[in-house]
């Protein structure tokens, strides 16, 4: 028989059905995982955790503004809280190529976000001036 929490005292059964909530949230159950951080939240339970997964399920069904201020109570719950812009990780290659459409300005302020960033900068070498390679403009020299 699975536990539904009736072994806890009420102090912890909103923790622990706000744990419930992130196993069903990392199995890929998100209306499920919604349904519990909903609870948990309604029950009292102030975690950042929670309201930063509960925003990237908020921003995958399109609901932005609900998403926003799901971030925003993290953020005031934890100035360390992790908030996920994606849900899922892009890879390297991708979050590069986003970064070439960005002016010098706004690249050096990305670069100050995380460490992720400022390394994907960094190495990239992104120039100030992206110029796309393009095989017609090579230009072939001989050897005399």
């Amino acid at each position: 028989m699975a536990c539904q929490g009736e072994d806890f005292n009420e102090t912890q059964r909103p923790a622990f059905i706000g744990n419930l909530g992130l196993a069903h949230y990392y199995r890929g159950e998100e209306d499920e995982a919604l349904k519990l951080f909903n609870t948990a939240i309604d029950m009292g339970l102030e975690h950042d955790q929670l309201f930063s997964l509960r925003a990237v399920i908020h921003q995958l069904h399109g609901r932005n503004e609900e998403a926003l201020s799901d971030r925003k109570r993290a953020l005031l719950l934890s100035s360390t809280a992790q908030l996920t812009v994606f849900p899922y990780d892009l890879p390297p290659e991708i979050e590069a190529y986003v970064f070439t459409f960005l002016l010098d300005k706004d690249l050096a302020y990305a670069s100050l976000v995380c460490k992720r960033w400022y390394a994907l900068i960094e190495v990239n070498k992104l120039p100030s001036i992206y110029i796309p390679f393009n095989p017609n403009l090579l230009v072939l020299t001989t050897g005399k």
